[in-house]
């Protein structure tokens, strides 16, 4: 969301309840329509996890879709910079914030909560939305049902990210108190905490302290996607490289580096190729090499020269084509 869109949507829902947007906003009669046909406007399939085992995923469709959407519009607008832990789905927060408060640490410790979506149920949003928006129980429970279905948040919906980080300030505020008891660093990026340590060696009390802390409250910790790093490795977190500052893996680097070169002397037809067999679901070429380079931009600055010397070479050769 760019400041202009921001501001925007700011003035406009300032000083509007949940209550005054919904009747302001939408169609009564078809969300109770909707909520009486809910089913229908999901459709539900499988995707593989990168580490064996398949993701639900319940994707609402048209109408739903878009009335979620303008919801998930208000609710971070009006979440603000409530939860300074929280950097995934926040307002001016992304995974180059969350990984900067991990630079300069001995050990970086990753861990992964399990079926996150799954886990947090109609009845945990309903609480959430009564306490957050001053509303009534059947009010609460109302909304509750319009971004649930089968008793849980979807995972496919836009109101998802927003209401989970809504019921995680709870998670966040008790590991934030017992981390600071020992000067541990705490950041979560939506199903991804991480910690970070000045100890010499992995603090196997404080971690058990923790995922104790964290399975209290009734979330899964994902023992397969339980990571830690020392500072004599490479430390990554959400994606980034963290030993002395945030920045890129080498490899991300030297893959752009590589499909422009094979573009600039193979040709596109070969790289359009090369591209569909190595990722088959990305339809655009242009598009996504584009989003690379601007990834390397957000992460190191418009003026480093990994920047400008790969959007460069990537404009003359689309300049060509």
């Amino acid at each position: 969301m760019n400041k202009k869109h921001y501001y925007i949507l700011l003035t406009k829902y300032k000083s509007t309840d949940l209550r005054q947007f919904l009747n302001k906003n939408f169609d009564l009669k078809l969300l109770d329509y909707i909520l009486t046909n809910k089913n229908s406007y999901y459709k539900t399939y499988t995707l593989p996890k990168k580490n064996g085992g398949f993701r639900e995923i319940n994707q609402p469709l048209n109408k739903l879709f878009d009335i979620q959407k303008e919801f998930s519009k208000y609710f971070i607008i009006k979440r603000g910079n409530y939860n300074e832990i929280s950097h995934g789905f926040e307002l001016e927060k992304s995974i180059f914030t969350n990984a900067q408060k991990h630079t300069n640490k001995k050990i970086v410790l990753n861990i992964d909560l399990e079926d996150y979506f799954l886990n947090i149920t109609k009845e945990q949003v309903s609480k959430v939305i009564l306490e957050k928006f001053n509303l009534t129980d059947f009010e609460a429970n109302y909304f509750a049902d319009l971004f649930t279905i089968n008793n849980h948040l979807p995972q496919g919906s836009p109101t998802s990210p927003i209401l989970s980080n809504f019921v995680c300030d709870e998670l966040d505020k008790k590991l934030r108190k017992y981390c600071k008891r020992f000067n541990i660093t705490y950041t979560r990026y939506a199903d991804d905490l991480t910690f970070s340590f000045h100890f010499d060696k992995l603090p196997i009390i404080q971690i058990t302290e923790i995922i104790l802390i964290i399975e209290d409250l009734k979330f899964k910790v994902n023992r397969k996607k339980f990571r830690w790093f020392y500072q004599n490795k490479r430390q990554i977190v959400t994606g980034l490289v963290v030993n002395k500052k945030v920045n890129v893996k080498r490899e991300f680097y030297k893959n752009i580096r590589a499909t422009l070169w094979n573009w600039e002397h193979k040709g596109l037809e070969w790289s359009l190729e090369e591209f569909s067999k190595k990722y088959p679901k990305r339809k655009s070429f242009n598009k996504t090499v584009k989003g690379w380079i601007d990834y390397i931009g957000f992460i190191k600055g418009k003026e480093h020269k990994y920047y400008t010397e790969l959007n460069a070479k990537f404009k003359l050769l689309n300049a060509k084509t």
